[in-house]
C-alpha cells in the first residue's frame, strides 16, 4: 500500500484518501457500487447499492411508454 500511495502522489500527483483506500483481492472490495466475482469474469451490483437499483427500476418501469431502443440508449451510460 505504501509503494502504491507513493507512486500515485509523487508520479501522478493524485491525492490518496487513506480511509477509503486498501489493498485487497477484487472479490473482497466494492468499487462504485459493483463487486467482482469468479476471478474477474463476473461483475455484480454490490448488496448495498440501493440507489443504483432504485434508479434502474425507475428507468425500466413498464408504464414509461418509451420504445425499447430509446430505453437501451438511456440505460447504456449506467450499465
Amino acid at each position: 500500500m505504501a509503494s502504491v500511495s507513493r507512486f500515485l502522489t509523487k508520479k501522478l500527483r493524485l491525492k490518496v484518501d487513506e480511509a477509503k483506500s486498501a489493498v485487497a483481492w477484487p472479490e473482497e472490495r466494492k468499487f462504485l457500487g459493483f463487486s467482482i466475482a469468479n476471478g474477474g469474469s463476473e461483475r455484480r451490483i454490490a448488496p448495498n447499492a440501493t440507489k443504483f437499483k432504485a434508479m434502474i427500476r425507475d428507468m425500466t418501469r413498464r408504464t414509461r411508454g418509451i420504445s425499447l431502443p430509446q430505453l437501451i440508449k438511456e440505460l447504456k451510460p449506467y450499465l
